[in-house]
């Protein structure tokens, strides 16, 4: 399927469209991306299909087949998707001539007002586009809308493979961090990011595909899997930046897969790499390769020229009058034994990567009058046990330190204002942290799967707590939010071992998955001031609308929904896997998208004869579900606008109907 970005024909809207996976359902009308013609079998561009005369009547309606009829099961909350959430581009007719084709089609009438909608937020709407979260084992092409706009990537820890043109042409992505259990990078999967400066690899990476990285015009810093084993033709070809690499021992090298790296001046290769192999590749003859041993040994050749061996340097000491420690060439292997490092008083800053992947770094004693640590300063540096940052340091910036693992405690300094992005994501033995008054900022997935944390304490100053800042943190269980905090993102607070949750009164939001996967979760309390939230029975309720909004994901048993509730909102229960028995009481009226998806131990819901509404995926992943007790007569049941999606569900269990 050819995606397309373009939103400035006067014709057309470009809508989501396609789920990936059920491409082969379409195959009579859309064969190998294209639109083909019965009359003529010839393929048809997707912007001349509805010109008059190009296309049969039952060519038209073929192609509106797709996406007119059950439009209802794939619009949920203003997203035109389907339900595996892959996204992809496609052109689709002016919905305002599909309502004049269409006129009694409810769905259409319902799409066209979400996408007025969202028109309605002008050039703004586009900057959801510029973030993307993805969560699937493989991902595939079009798993971003938008590509030229996408800014940040965050990649959950189950992604495996990034496929086939995964981020083909996201051509303002920056960086990318892989997760640990990524193997493979297939073909053109980062081909054309023309803005990607640094890619984190991670060790059990094994295969970097054909034109993996493509014209990555910027890319100038690649950490190389020492698992590697496959690097495709034309992986690297274009890459002007670029200019030094590592290569693992026992790598196969594809043709011309470095051709084009103008810049790249220093290989790092085993001494058995064939030169047969590296002169294919495309290294440029004038380019240094040094040859490195299993016992850290190395000599270097280069066009002739008799260059004296290096040996394995352990301790590093800079000398008395340095200001500044700007990147260095710590990242090459003869510097990878690192384990001390002197730093004089005289020195006031630490450059972006300055210490970046010294694993082997065991102390590092920071002058008082540093002033500045760039970001990825000590990621990798995975010996670090402890560290004390100077008073004169006001900000910890993105992924400064990063990955290391065995730091065990970090003592802030009193005037720190921001704590940036993945700070110090799975640093997974730090125990403690405490955060000075002077916090305004912490940054997404600022403490990400520090897995030994165990108490955090939010000062009042810091107004948004970023998304997933918190998630991962499976040792938290003491949660303290001051008055003064603002909001609550996406995921602050996922997979924690939280107790409880107390909102103060200043608390203005909290994203709906905030405590996500929090199977230890009991209760919330909120203050009596707060204007948006209320606690009723230990979930959080929106207080204007009698909704409720989250329930602890640990209750268990059976829980009695508060008397005097409206709404269950969009998944209100979602994850709540211990309740076995839920009772709504008289007066609720709606039941919102996904309310009790994924509580996979409910046997019994209790529904009164006031509810109007039960929405998409109400029921959806709830296969342990027996019964519903609607308390009313099957006539009134029949009158409820229940969403399509619930009714594979509704139809395999047993509806007991009780006018009491």
């Amino acid at each position: 399927m050819d995606y397309h970005e373009n939103t400035s024909s006067d014709r057309y809207e470009y809508l989501v469209v396609l789920n990936m996976d059920d491409r082969a359902q379409y195959d009579e009308v859309l064969k190998d991306g294209k639109f083909y013609c019965k009359k003529c079998g010839e393929s048809v561009p997707f912007d001349r299909i509805f010109q008059n005369g190009y296309c049969s009547v039952e060519d038209i309606n073929a192609y509106l087949e797709l996406f007119v009829s059950n439009l209802s099961e794939y619009i949920q909350h203003g997203h035109f998707a389907f339900s595996s959430w892959h996204y992809g581009m496609t052109p689709f007719p002016s919905l305002d001539r599909l309502c004049c084709m269409y006129p009694d089609n409810q769905d259409l009438r319902k799409l066209q007002m979400v996408y007025k909608n969202a028109l309605s937020y002008g050039k703004n709407g586009l900057k959801q586009y510029t973030k993307a979260e993805l969560w699937d084992e493989t991902v595939r092409k079009g798993c971003v809308l938008f590509p030229s706009l996408l800014k940040k990537v965050y990649l959950h820890d189950s992604v495996k493979h990034i496929g086939e043109a995964a981020f083909c042409g996201c051509s303002s992505l920056p960086d990318i961090y892989l997760p640990s259990d990524v193997t493979l990078i297939d073909e053109d999967a980062f081909r054309g990011c023309r803005s990607l400066k640094t890619i984190h690899m991670p060790d059990g990476l094994t295969r970097i595909e054909k034109r993996a990285f493509y014209g990555c015009h910027s890319l100038g810093s690649i950490y190389i899997s020492k698992n590697l084993s496959f690097i495709g033709e034309e992986a690297f070809l274009g890459c002007i930046s670029l200019k030094r690499i590592w290569l693992p021992h026992g790598v196969t090298i594809g043709k011309n897969a470095f051709a084009g790296c103008l810049r790249l001046s220093l290989i790092e290769v085993s001494d058995s790499m064939d030169k047969t192999m590296l002169s294919q590749a495309g290294i440029l003859p004038e380019a240094t390769i040094i040859r490195y041993t299993e016992e850290n040994g190395c000599d270097f050749e280069k066009s002739g020229d008799d260059i004296p061996e290096i040996e394995s340097i352990e301790c590093v000491v800079y000398p008395d009058g340095t200001k500044a420690i700007d990147k260095t060439t710590f990242t090459l292997s003869f510097w990878k034994n690192i384990k001390h490092v002197s730093i004089p008083s005289s020195v006031t800053r630490i450059g972006n990567s300055a210490f970046d992947n010294c694993k082997e770094i065991q102390e590092i004693e920071l002058p008082e009058g540093l002033t500045f640590i760039g970001s990825t300063a000590f990621m990798y540096c995975s010996r670090i046990r402890c560290m004390k940052i100077p008073e004169g340091v006001k900000k910890i910036l993105r992924y400064t330190f990063a990955m290391c693992s065995e730091l065990e405690t970090i003592s802030l300094p009193p005037f720190v204002t921001e704590i940036g992005e993945y700070a110090f994501e799975y640093c997974s033995r730090l125990s403690a942290i405490v955060f000075p008054d002077s916090l305004e900022s912490i940054g997404e997935h600022a403490f990400y799967s520090c897995k030994s944390l165990e108490t955090v304490r939010i000062p009042s100053k810091v107004k948004e707590i970023g998304k997933g800042a918190f998630a991962g943190c499976s040792s938290l269980k003491t949660l303290h939010i001051e008055n003064g905090v603002y909001q609550i993102e996406y995921g602050a607070f996922e997979a924690t071992s939280v107790l409880s949750v107390f909102l103060p009164e200043s608390i203005a939001y909290v994203e709906k998955h905030a405590f996500d996967r929090c199977v230890s979760l009991q209760y919330f309390d909120v203050s009596e001031l707060n204007q948006n939230y209320m606690a009723q029975n230990k979930s959080l309720y929106l207080k204007k609308t009698s909704t409720l909004y989250i329930c602890p994901r640990g209750m268990d048993g059976e829980y009695n929904v508060a008397q005097g509730t409206k709404e269950i909102g969009w998944g209100a229960f979602s994850g709540c896997e211990r309740i076995t028995k839920i009772n709504l009481p008289f007066g609720v009226t709606e039941i919102g998208p996904f309310a009790f998806s994924g509580c996979t131990n409910l046997l019994e819901i209790s529904i009164p004869n006031s509810i109007e509404l039960i929405d998409a995926g109400a029921f959806y992943k709830m296969d342990s579900l027996k019964t519903i007790k609607y308390q009313g007569t099957s006539e009134q049941w029949e009158k409820i606008n229940i969403d399509m999606n619930n009714n594979e569900l509704l139809e395999s269990i047993e509806i007991v109907y009780d006018l009491f």
